[in-house]
């Protein structure tokens, strides 16, 4: 027992140090079989009510009705469930720390449910002992808690707290009803069932302890896999997103220009006079240079991108030497000159390097989605003939839309 107890306790404490995206993966095992679940509930009901109106007790027949009741309820939980499951999973790590709540307040639900369903099941056998004579009816209600027991023990061993919590609530008022009933032999029973009980609880913690180790494996090899996809789509000197990266944000956007009725707006940045300091001071000047443009584009539109007016959903990529892209949403075309001043105007502050204060200028570029066309390549297209003209035009604060 003392064993038991360790176990139980050494339980509780890992159970508290999972990380949120595996608690959910794990609350998530509860709904993975909704067949067995429904199928559970239904026939339990069945049973009842047949051992309830064999009987004629009204005891039965008041927890008969009740146990129907718990399991039209839990049928009708995991059914809305069910398509979540289909689509996108709300407990997904990669759907971020927002929707792991969901995962506490199904966990909750099943809970409830489980609890209520199991307790009943449990009581109903004891009533059926103690309230009846018959042998068969005392065959029927036992094995179906018990069945019942020893499925959950298997089905449920990825949250085990609520495994163990419906083996016990299930099985041990039949022990208590069968050393009520005085009988030698179903003293014995009880006995049988409290041991099955013991070991249905060693049998769910060694179950829940490899469903654990193989979730965190699988958790922490998501984890790499996405680390290594967010840094393969970064820019190594500044840390703004890459062309890459830029491309795939800019593409998926644009497809949801239609549903929004947004204007997009696409700035082309070219630095002025960049050639000029990497010559005169060094690479390193330019690097520190370039990191500091890009950390005052990426805070200006991406972190506190609402201060400017922006209607925060926009990206700044590095897409190669001195060049820059910013895209925003926008909801009107003049919006598009306010954000390339404000650009230049954030390119334009000296930088401090080394004792010197850097300066650079910018000449600018803009399209604007879906005025100027709305596939990918024509934008881009136009963004970059408007810096050129932007260049022609002369270096330093100057912006030209591609119409």
């Amino acid at each position: 027992m003392t064993h038991f107890i360790t176990r139980l306790r050494q339980l509780r404490h890992s159970d508290h140090a999972v990380a949120a995206d595996v608690r959910a993966t794990l609350v998530t095992s509860l709904y993975a079989s909704p067949k067995s679940l429904v199928i559970g509930a239904l026939t339990s009901t069945g049973i009842a009510t047949v051992v309830a109106v064999t009987s004629g007790d009204r005891w039965l027949a008041g927890f008969a009705v009740l146990i129907g009741l718990v399991a039209a309820l839990r049928i009708i939980g995991i059914v809305q469930r069910v398509p979540d499951q289909q689509g996108a999973d709300v407990f997904a790590v990669d759907r971020g720390a927002a929707e792991r709540p969901r995962a506490g307040q199904w966990e909750f639900y099943y809970r409830i449910g489980a609890f209520a369903f199991s307790a009943l099941l449990g009581m109903f056998g004891l009533l059926t002992l103690t309230r009846t004579a018959d042998g068969v009816l005392h065959l029927l209600s036992v094995t179906t808690a018990i069945g019942y027991a020893a499925g959950i023990a298997g089905r449920n061993a990825g949250r085990p707290t609520i495994a163990l919590a419906q083996l016990c609530l299930a099985s041990l008022p039949l022990a208590a009803g069968l050393f009520l009933s005085g009988e030698p032999l179903n003293a014995m029973l009880a006995v049988v069932i409290i041991l099955f009980v013991l070991a249905m609880i060693d049998i769910t913690l060694q179950t829940y302890e490899a469903i654990l180790g193989a979730t965190i494996a699988a958790s922490e090899k998501t984890a790499l896999a996405e680390h290594h996809a967010a840094f393969a789509r970064r820019d190594d000197l500044t840390g703004v997103a890459n062309r890459t990266a830029f491309r795939e944000w800019f593409e998926r956007r644009l497809h949801r220009l239609e549903s929004t009725g947004e204007l997009l707006s696409i700035h082309w940045i070219d630095l002025d006079r960049f050639k000029e300091i990497n010559d005169l001071l060094g690479h390193l000047a330019g690097n520190v240079l370039l990191t500091e443009v890009a950390q005052r584009l990426q805070t200006a539109f991406v972190t506190d991108g609402g201060t400017i007016g922006v209607a925060g959903d926009a990206i700044v990529a590095r897409l190669g030497g001195d060049e820059f892209a910013v895209v925003c949403a926008i909801s009107a075309r003049d919006d598009a000159r306010t954000i390339a001043d404000h650009i230049l105007d954030l390119v334009a502050q000296p930088v401090a390097y080394a004792g010197r204060r850097l300066t650079v200028g910018a000449s600018l570029g803009v399209a604007i989605a879906p005025i100027d066309e709305g596939d990918a390549d024509t934008l881009l297209k136009h963004a970059d003939l408007a810096l050129y003209r932007a260049k022609e035009s002369g270096r330093g604060p100057s912006a030209s839309t591609s119409r």
